[in-house]
């Protein structure tokens, strides 16, 4: 599968006698949604700061074939939507309809542009109870949802949304996730984490640890690295622990997080 994004060689300081990355290398997958997981000092925010061409890069990053360097910046950043998880700047409006039409017409989408796009996304994330509220009246699930919507409004080519999925119910996650495999035939989608609690629900995963990358791959792949894992901090979640050792000893064939479905395949 073809690359969306590409990152050499990055090396990045905010002050001569402190490296944040040391020579990162990876790459991000069209039509994927990827999980970039590090611990919650590893430097994530940071990571996306320079992606997205807040912080210079010195041509080390390259999005659908536009290199990132003081020339092409500017156009470099209609590529992108991005979400950050500071909670004093998540929302920039009042209204749902307002914070969503916002980056349009920043961008001189006409008023019927702005309206059509606008009736697209409510029926792609399932906006209708919400598109009609203040932003105060939100739920959690549905300022994701629409923090989504504002990312993706102006057609980027990929969206970075950081620590989107903390405070979310199990089942608001899986409905995330919903949307967000519909969104990625036109959008690639990374999202930042400190947790493996949904690490099973993406398609590819970075790992970010002690200035580099630890390893890259499939989620199965990533969790056979348990040991290298837990020295960054993560434990892996009980029933994906229990899948891993019974597949080892040939038990179960697949990896399997809901204990009824468990149950139900050891009976057998």
């Amino acid at each position: 599968m073809e690359n969306i994004l590409e990152v050499n060689n990055l090396t990045f300081a905010y002050n001569k006698d402190h490296n944040v990355f040391e020579n990162l290398q990876f790459s991000i997958k069209k039509e994927t949604v990827s999980l970039i997981l590090g611990s919650s000092s590893c430097g994530k925010t940071t990571l996306i700061r320079l992606l997205t061409g807040i912080l210079p890069s010195n041509n080390n990053i390259t999005v659908n074939g536009v290199s990132l360097n003081n020339k092409t910046v500017k156009d470099y950043m209609l590529l992108f939507g991005v979400v950050f998880s500071d909670d004093n700047y998540l929302f920039l409006t009042e209204t749902v309809i307002d914070e969503i039409a916002y980056p349009l017409e920043n961008l001189s989408y006409s008023k019927k542009e702005i309206n059509e796009r606008i009736q697209e996304l409510v029926n792609l994330l399932q906006l209708d109870d919400c598109i009609n509220k203040r932003i105060n009246e939100l739920s959690s699930f549905e300022q994701v949802k629409v923090l989504i919507a504002t990312s993706i409004a102006h057609h980027p080519k990929i969206i970075f949304l950081d620590n989107i999925l903390e405070g979310l119910t199990n089942s608001e996650v899986q409905k995330i996730f919903t949307i967000l495999n519909k969104i990625k035939k036109d959008i690639s989608i990374v999202i930042t984490s400190t947790s493996l609690d949904y690490i099973l629900n993406f398609d590819e995963v970075v790992v970010l640890g002690n200035k580099k990358i630890l390893t890259t791959g499939t989620p199965k792949e990533v969790l056979t690295m348990d040991n290298e894992l837990a020295k960054l901090g993560f434990a892996i979640p009980k029933m994906i622990d229990l899948s891993l050792k019974l597949a080892f000893y040939g038990v179960v064939d697949d990896v399997i997080t809901d204990v009824d479905r468990m149950v139900d395949v050891l009976w057998k």
